[in-house]
């Protein structure tokens, strides 16, 4: 082969090495392709056939059970529809991961019926792997489980119907990543699915999904029993008819985590879900529950949440023993009981419900809307500690605390109602004196005494009225303020001045009567402040101001409010202001923030630069995002030239300076630079705050290189021959040429780019 000069495209060595040898891979892959490749052979099984035919579409096989000890890995067993009695199939190879055994229906539904029909995939002496089963139905069963998988993995069960069985309907026994889908199971003798494992051989990675399991007189309904571990999957399942429990976990040891059981409707068992001993760190999700004889749940476990659950008309509700219990978002009809532990109900649904604490439990009610709600413990055995609502800015909260009772523990009776408060700071208690929003107009609706522990302000929202009513609320007796409920029924007012108020709500015969707020936001020194934002609390309305720091908020129903002023740098600032009918002025002063903390600008590169940090298109945008938690940016800084400048400023909404014209999209937060020479760019830059805190100068690097590869030979003619493909890696091999030159060559030939 000639010497040849090829062009530098930018490789490190590591990138050559890489990619020589990925070539290398990839042309042995294709030199072998095709070696030692599996010959899958489809098989037909019909009640009319033979099995001394060859058991092709046209000349099937007459059993099942013959076809399932011919099968080998890559082969499919189709079943014409039809009814085969007392039919006993048991798989004689394996599959693989890429040639499972597939028997599957190729019309109707095939079914296996009478007392020895059944599928058993491996036994004590072994198993097997790989095995699909999907479209068959298998009823009237009287000697063995329908479908045992005993000690065998890769087992995965589709659209089955199995009916009628004297004992259990589906087994997986000391068997690894098995499934059962879409599919119906009734009317079983014993368990309808089983998982079973022992000492020796445990059963793990099992997913249940998208069946529907009923009517199992005998016992549970799904049985996930000792000795199954891994992960278990229990979901989008209907289930129910049951004297038992319908989802019944005894693994017989503790367990942490695994265990996924989520958006199943259970109803007409016993219990619904039973686990036997803590099962940890597990979130049940989305499941219904109802109509069941004793209770919704018993379970145990640490760090268990049930989220978004609904139990309704069940004789109990749920039973949990462990420590950090969450009940989140749930809707539960009867009660919640918590024993040996602590729990968390939080934003429960009903609007009424029962906590009860036994065996030295202890529990906590929580809104994280700051939802108004009243406690009465209405029954107890032995000392108990609690601390009444209270309503915090990001929640509130509830917590009673048992000293080692008996059974019966603590009863407490919750009444939830149509209301918030969300103080500004600390804490605020309120006592629901009244509320029944549904009386005529005459009638006091709402009544309530609040009070707060540091005087702060405090928004109420109040909802189910009459929606675009008005309604008068009073503090003390006292004409407080009238408000308009929105298309929704809510209404929503604040307070600032404490010591107990009690406030009252009527619906008003009379509209209010309507103010007009305007006025002047400016700094100590009387310079205006623009865009600094006035909010009337609990209104919804606000305005921001002018470039003379001018506002005006028009049409506010007359009463009395908390007018806050924000502005970016600036301390907030509220006042306590009685609108009046007409023109009302409300002016601000603003200090600003003390701040010492300098800005912050980071970056991003479009198109993204490959690993080596190269970019073989132009232009290259580099998006520059700038934040300061202070007194606000002020400008950026920027130069190509060095860290020193000469500097392109760019403020709010603008840029100035040598580069200004590769500058766009300038904003508060962020704006674009366009990149468009060939070869290394560097920017310095740097952010500046309203405080005068300087960021320290930092640099990004940009790589283009948009030339093309290419190749030439030593009296320049450019090009590269297939020929010369191979004979550069023979050169490479015997050691005449570089990897590098090597790896060139075969790029370019190729035309794999740089």
């Amino acid at each position: 082969m000639k010497a040849r000069g090829i062009k530098d495209v930018g490789f490190k060595e590591t990138d050559a090495q890489i990619l020589f040898v990925t070539l290398v891979i990839i042309y042995f892959l294709l030199l072998f392709a095709g070696v030692g490749a599996v010959e899958a052979t489809d098989y037909y099984v019909a009640t009319w056939g033979n099995n001394s035919s060859s058991g092709n579409f046209t000349h099937p096989w007459q059993n099942i059970s013959y076809a399932a000890q011919q099968a080998v890995a890559g082969d499919t067993i189709y079943l014409f529809d039809g009814v085969w009695y007392d039919e006993h199939v048991v798989f004689a190879n394996s599959g693989n991961d890429t040639h499972p055994i597939t028997l599957t229906a190729y019309n109707g539904t095939p079914t296996m019926d009478g007392g020895d029909s059944s599928v058993s995939v491996g036994s004590v002496l072994g198993g097997y792997e790989f095995i699909n089963i999907s479209g068959i139905a298998i009823r009237n069963t009287t000697k063995y489980e329908a479908i045992l998988v005993r000690r065998s993995n890769n087992i995965h069960l589709k659209d089955m119907t199995i009916s009628n069985t004297s004992d259990i309907g589906i087994s997986f026994s000391e068997s690894t990543n098995c499934s059962i889908i879409d599919s119906t199971i009734h009317n079983t003798g014993w368990n309808s699915v089983m998982t079973a494992g022992s000492e020796d051989y445990s059963t793990k990675d099992i997913i249940i999904k998208n069946c529907t399991i009923y009517n199992s007189p005998n016992h549970g309904l799904i049985d996930i029993h000792r000795y199954s571990y891994g992960y278990i999957e229990i979901s989008n399942n209907t289930i129910y008819y049951t004297p038992n429990v319908a989802i019944y976990i005894h693994t017989g040891t503790n367990r942490t985590g695994g265990l996924v059981i989520k958006n199943n409707i259970i109803h007409d068992a016993w219990k619904g879900i039973q686990t036997e001993h803590l099962w940890n760190d597990i979130v049940y999700t989305n499941n219904t529950i109802y109509n069941c004889d004793e209770r919704a749940v018993l379970a145990k476990g640490n760090n268990v949440t049930w989220k978004r659950n609904l139990f309704y008309n069940n004789t109990a509700g749920v039973q949990m023993v462990g420590d950090n219990i969450t009940f989140d978002d749930n809707q539960v009809s009867n009660y919640y009981r918590i024993d040996e532990g602590n729990g968390t109900i939080r934003n429960e649904k009903n609007d009424s419900f029962v906590l009860q604490t036994g065996y030295g439990g202890n529990g906590k009610i929580e809104y994280a809307d700051g939802r108004i709600f009243e406690t009465v413990v209405t029954w107890h055995n032995g000392n108990y500690t609690v601390i009444s609502p209270r309503y915090w800015p990001e929640k509130s909260n509830y917590s009673i605390v048992t000293e080692g009772v008996g059974e019966g523990g603590v009863l407490v009776s919750v009444t939830v109602y149509n209301m918030t408060a969300v103080p500004a700071s600390d804490y605020a208690t309120v006592t629901v004196n009244k509320f029944n929003t549904s009386l005529p107009q005459g009638n006091i609706l709402v009544n309530f005494t609040a009070n707060t522990t540091d005087g702060n302000n405090v928004v109420f929202t109040v909802w189910g009225l009459k929606p675009n009513y008005h309604y008068l609320i009073k503090r003390n007796d006292v004409d407080y303020m009238t408000e308009e409920a929105n298309s929704s029924g809510y209404i929503q007012f604040s307070n600032s001045e404490w010591s107990d108020e009690t406030f009252t709500i009527e619906e008003s015969s009379t509209p209010p009567s309507l103010g007009n707020i305007s006025g002047t936001v400016t700094t100590l020194s009387f310079s205006p402040i623009q865009n600094a934002t006035i909010t009337i609390v609990g209104t919804g309305r606000s305005a921001d101001t002018d470039g003379n720091g001018n506002y005006t908020i028009e049409d506010v129903p007359t009463g009395n409010y908390t007018i806050t002023c924000t502005a970016d740098g600036y301390e907030a600032c509220s006042k306590q202001v009685a609108i009046v009918e007409g023109d009302n002025t409300v002016n601000f002063e603003l200090s600003q923030v003390e701040d010492s903390t300098p800005p912050t600008t980071t970056y991003t590169i479009s198109p993204t630069p490959a690993e080596s940090g190269w970019n073989n298109v132009t232009p290259v945008v580099v998006t520059f995002f700038r934040g300061d938690g202070g007194s606000g940016i002020s400008y950026t800084n920027y130069s190509k030239i060095s860290a020193t400048g000469p500097w392109t400023t760019i403020n709010l909404t603008a840029a100035t300076g040598t580069d200004a014209g590769n500058v766009t999209d300038v904003g508060e937060s962020k704006f674009n630079i366009t990149v468009m020479d060939e070869g290394v760019t560097t920017l310095w830059y740097y952010s500046v705050d309203n405080n005068s805190n300087f960021e320290t100068v930092r640099n990004v690097t940009i790589k283009i290189d948009t030339a093309s590869c290419e190749t030439y030979d030593t009296n320049g003619t450019p090009g590269i021959q297939k020929d010369e493909v191979s004979q550069a890696i023979e050169d490479y091999l015997g050691g005449l040429i570089s990897k590098e030159t090597a790896v060139a060559v075969i790029i370019c030939y190729y035309g794999l780019g740089d």
